[in-house]
């Protein structure tokens, strides 16, 4: 999903009533982002992998757990 960014959009706050869902919110009791360091041998480049539903399979207004783990090498 195309999300332009830039300057033009500095000091701008989304509101709960413009977002689909809220992922890991402050309201949200589960959440983390976690950035491990692997050996190159142990990953796959631009590999992407969901668990738990997609957003269009979730309501609208819903609020949600998130987990987001990266793993990077090089």
């Amino acid at each position: 999903m195309p999300v332009p960014v830039g300057p033009v959009y500095e000091g701008e706050r989304i509101r709960a009533k413009q977002m689909y869902v809220e992922l890991g919110g402050p309201k949200v009791e589960k959440h983390f982002e976690l950035v491990r360091v692997r050996e190159p041998k142990e990953i796959k480049d631009g590999q992407v992998t969901i668990h738990g539903p997609d957003l269009k399979d979730m309501e609208e207004g819903g609020r949600y757990p998130i987990g987001i783990l990266v793993e990077v090498a090089g």
